[in-house]
C-alpha cells in the first residue's frame, strides 16, 4: 500500500489519537504516553483537521473506528491519476 494511502486514513475523521494508541497497542494505564501521541497526533494533522475531526464526532451518528473493523481500500487508476475510495463495511 502506497504512503498516500495510509495518509488518507489518517485524515479519515473517525480515525484518532485513542485509535492510534491501542493500534500500537499502548495500555489505557499509559496515560502520560497516550496524552503525548494525542498532542503530537494533533501537530501532525493540523489544527484545521483537527477542527473538522471533531465536528464529526459532534454529528448524533457518528460510529467511531474500531481496531476490528475492516476498511477495504481500492484503487482506480485512469492516465496515471490515483483516485483513492474508501468503503466501509458497515455502513453497507
Amino acid at each position: 500500500m502506497c504512503i498516500a494511502a495510509y495518509y488518507y486514513k489518517v485524515l479519515e475523521p473517525r480515525f484518532g489519537a485513542e485509535l492510534f494508541a491501542t493500534l500500537l497497542s499502548i495500555p489505557a494505564s499509559k496515560t502520560l504516553l497516550r496524552r503525548h501521541l494525542s498532542t503530537h497526533f494533533v501537530a501532525l494533522i493540523g489544527s484545521v483537521v483537527q477542527q473538522q475531526k471533531r465536528e464529526a464526532e459532534s454529528v448524533p451518528g457518528f460510529i467511531p473506528l474500531t481496531p476490528g473493523q475492516k476498511v477495504k481500500v481500492l484503487t482506480v487508476s485512469s492516465l496515471s491519476l490515483s483516485v483513492f475510495v474508501f468503503l466501509d463495511f458497515d455502513y453497507f
